[in-house]
């Protein structure tokens, strides 16, 4: 099993995208269909300057912070926020399989042999698309090092199975989750239902005492009566 680790570790991090390049045009699909061309257009620059006729990449939009990690929410505000209709330039595509290539469908052959393609059309690219990292190895150890970097996840993949698309078993988004127990010290009343519970009042361990560290989202009163 191959585990993709990219730059973006992502999951949420960013927007999964198609790249469809023909001989005279690229467009850019997002997984729910529709065309974003315009909203990347320095990735479809970059795509249009990889120097092939015909190709179909899947990757993932993300825009990158200060230490080269993907931050969701600068991509979001890059497109205009929620529901925002901007075009990200400063978005970068992370390729992490090829799907047809040079006028070859590529989704019955082996993972494996996608990423060797997909290798040789990426080499040495720094642009607007770039090649996700692959690292092989034990899935436990991978995962605690993601962990250990801050990052969210990897994502795994079996090298030798053709691509099936949609959530299917072959492909893992498997996250690092990590938690923390807090005191719940109070809580604030809701601005819209009368009598409501808005956000509950945390502290956490801090040595040998306790520190206020900020309200929860939003609990009901059953929820309060169950702690």
């Amino acid at each position: 099993m191959s585990h993709h680790v990219p730059a973006c570790a992502g999951g949420r991090d960013g927007y999964r995208l198609a790249i469809h390049i023909e001989p005279k045009s690229v467009r850019i699909i997002t997984r729910g269909g529709h065309d974003w061309t315009h909203r990347f257009p320095t990735i479809a620059e970059a795509a249009r300057n990889l120097g092939v006729s015909t190709a179909i990449l899947d990757g993932e939009a993300v825009v990158l912070n200060s230490e080269g990690r993907s931050d969701f929410g600068a991509l979001q505000r890059s497109l205009g926020g929620r529901g925002g209709k901007r075009a990200s330039s400063e978005s970068v595509l992370f390729a992490f399989d090829l799907l047809y290539f040079d006028g070859h469908d590529l989704t019955k052959t082996e993972l494996s042999v996608r990423r060797h393609l997909l290798t040789d059309l990426l080499d040495g690219a720094v642009g607007a698309i770039q090649l996700s990292e692959e690292v092989q190895g034990n899935g436990v150890e991978l995962l605690e090092n993601a962990r250990s970097l801050g990052l969210e996840g990897i994502i795994a993949k079996h090298r030798e199975r053709p691509y099936r698309s949609g959530r299917t078993g072959d492909w893992l988004k498997i996250k690092c989750i990590q938690s923390e127990s807090f005191m719940i010290v109070g809580y604030e009343q809701s601005a819209v239902a009368r009598g409501g519970i808005g956000s509950l009042l945390l502290a956490a361990r801090r040595g040998h005492d306790w520190a206020y560290v900020g309200a929860s989202a939003r609990a009901s009163r059953k929820k309060m009566r169950r702690i």
